[in-house]
This record gives C-alpha cells, structure tokens and sequence, in this order.
C-alpha cells in the first residue's frame, strides 16, 4: 500500500507521480508530474519510484502482440553432404547449367530472406493530446480515453454552466469495482476512473447518479457498441468513446419550501393583512440567509487577531468554539450544507471537527475529500 507523499511510477508509460490521497479501494489520487495535474491511479499500475526498473506491457498487449517468425534453419545440400567447396566449385565451372542443389546453394540473399520481409513491426502507441476548446454548454458526459496502451482513463466531463454533485460506480462481473462520490464545477472535466481493454469482456456497467438534477444512468459497456462510440469530447478537443448523460442545459430539482414560506404563501392567497413586525422578521431572515457565508477558516491567523498573544489550548478553545456558533447560525438559518477549512497539519483539528460533526444530531453527512476550492484541507457538511 502506499502512503501520501510517496513517489510512484506508471507501470505501462514509466510516467512520474505523487501519491496525493489513499481511497482505501485499491485506488489513489496521484499529482501527474508531467501533465501538472491530478489523476485516478489503481494498485496495480504503480510500482514505487525506486523499484522501477523499465516500462512493461500489459498482460493485453502480451497475449496479442504479435510473434516474429523463427528463420529456419538452413539444411546442407547433398553436394555438400558429399562434396568439399572446391570440388563444387570445379564441378559449377564444368557444368553449363547448375544443378538444383547447387542453384539452392548460391541463391541470392535477398531471395533468402523475401518470406521474412512481410513481418510487420508492433506498431507506436501515440497518446492523445488534450487541448482545451471552448464550452458550448451541451452536455454532461463520460469519455473513455486511451492514454496508455490498452488502457481507458474515464473522464467526466462538464460542458454545462452548473456545478453537479454525483456519485460514480464501475461494476465489472456484477461486483463493484471502482466508487467516487464528488462534485464537479462548470466547464470542466477530470478523471474518475479507469477500464483495461481486456476488461471490456467482464460486462462491466457505469451506474452514475445525481440528486441535484434528478439523473439515473446505468451504461452497459458491450465490447461490439463500444468501438463505435468514438466522438469529439466537448472541451478536451479529442476524440474518444464517449456517452452522453445529459444533453443540454442541466435543471435541478426545485427544493420543498420550509414551513414558513409555505405558511406565507397561502397567507398572500387569502388576501389577509399582514402583521408589519413578522414581515419585518421574515425580510431579516431571507437577508441574514443571503449573506450567510456557508464556509468557515478555523485557522488561528483568520480567527485572532493576534495569535502569537496565546497559548496552543487557548487558541484550540477559540476554534472549537467558533465552529459551535457557525454550525448553530448556520441551523437558525435553514442552511442545507456548509465547509468547514481546517488544513491538513498534523490532523488533531480535523479530528476535532469530525467529533464535534458526530455530536451534533443535526448533520446528516460529512465527508472529508477532495474539493477543488479547498484540496483535502476542508470537510464538507450536510445537514438534516
């Protein structure tokens, strides 16, 4: 297993990584130094730097490639069996036409090796490039690009002017093989996940989902269907096998109203007078929610003025009591979700802070991932 910070190396390209985040599925966040970007990597792919001792093949491109044809031995002719190089030599000069196996004797080199020209060599895998273009807002969709032989890196791509939540499973042989849950922001597209081609024969099925726009796919990937799906990715300015999981302009679900806009909508319906003191309060509250920053720096330079004045304790109390009262504004005011930034560090506040989330019968779910805004510095919370 490997550790963050570790330094790898791609089994099939020799490419240099960093191990970023362990998933504990057999799968891993990895900084790709020569692309300067993040990526899905799987156990198998990477070997530690040091142990790297040459690019391989895979198991794919083993059992295909293709096998150079042994030259067969050449057998003695019967002069030769019988006869020295002189007396041949004698004998050709004598004889105005020379005999079959003297003819096979002296044939030509490159009559010789004529059966062996049409070998063909394995061809260069080229990897493609990809070369940001322009949104257009057309879709939602899952390119499956070969970037290293015989293996697919799947990419979700975001054309759309909306940030959407989703959840991500690969099964292959009805068994789950890959799982990302995470969020991915307008016009934009990453990889999350990978398929060797030698998999694409264990009925391997997509099942993506998104609440905030009400969307269900299960993809079978068929080996027959799949060569065919080859397209141009909208903002990778590729081509690739790709599907479509929306298209067009994303709508989300309108979400149910809370008690007391419902009580005030069918309070304007009945055409009754209003109390000027609870307009007063609603018209403070849909404010004070507009203006709710729904994320929160616990570190001691965003909280004190001057932090040097205190001691380690000190200074623990005051973020743990800031986060209490941000988490209580944040439930007065209806708020469905918010981030709490803690930095990585040693992992004591982190700690903390998911304690404290336990304790709290309010939160529905917190997850600490990565988010593009915050890296793995930030937990994310949802509340009931």
């Amino acid at each position: 297993m490997f550790q963050s910070g570790d330094r790898v190396r791609f089994r099939y390209t020799g490419d240099f990584a960093e191990i970023i985040e362990d998933h504990l599925d057999g799968s891993y966040t990895v900084w790709l130094e020569a692309d300067r970007e993040e990526s899905i990597a799987f156990y198998d792919d990477i070997v530690p730097e040091a142990n790297f001792s040459g690019v391989e093949q895979s198991e794919f491109i083993k059992k295909h490639k293709k096998k150079k044809p042994q030259k067969p031995v050449k057998k003695l002719s019967t002069e030769e069996m019988f006869y020295t190089k002189e007396e041949i030599d004698r004998i050709e000069k004598k004889t105005a036409q020379p005999s079959s196996g003297l003819s096979q004797l002296h044939k030509p080199k490159e009559e010789e090796e004529e059966e062996f020209d049409s070998y063909e060599e394995e061809p260069v895998y080229h990897i493609p490039k990809i070369t940001e273009t322009k949104p257009t807002n057309s879709g939602l969709y899952l390119a499956f690009v070969q970037q290293a032989p015989a293996v697919y890196t799947i990419y979700l791509v975001n054309d759309s002017p909306n940030s959407i939540g989703f959840d991500f499973k690969l099964y292959l042989n009805q068994n789950l093989h890959q799982d990302l849950k995470h969020t991915i922001t307008p016009h934009l597209f990453f990889p999350i996940g990978s398929l060797e081609h030698a998999q694409l024969n264990d009925a391997p099925v997509v099942e993506f989902s998104s609440r905030s726009i009400n969307l269900q796919k299960n993809i079978k990937i068929k080996y027959t269907k799949f060569i065919k799906t080859e397209k141009e990715v909208p903002l990778m300015g590729l081509t690739a096998n790709l599907y479509t999981l929306l298209e067009g302009k994303t709508t989300f679900v309108s979400k149910p109203k809370d008690l007391q806009s419902y009580t005030q909508d069918h309070v304007k319906e009945k055409g009754t007078v209003y109390n000027p003191l609870v307009e007063e309060q609603l018209h403070n509250h849909v404010m004070k929610k507009a203006h709710f920053n729904p994320e929160i720096d616990l570190h001691a330079e965003k909280l004190l003025s001057n932090p040097k004045k205190y001691r380690p304790k000190e200074i623990f109390e005051f973020q743990m009591q800031a986060l209490e009262d941000f988490l209580q504004h944040a439930l007065e005011l209806n708020i469905e979700e918010v981030f709490i930034i803690h930095g990585l560090g040693t992992g004591k506040l982190r700690t903390s802070v998911e304690q404290a989330l336990r304790r709290n019968k309010h939160v529905k779910e917190f997850k600490n991932e990565y988010i593009a805004k915050y890296g793995f510095g930030a937990t994310h919370v949802w509340f009931t």
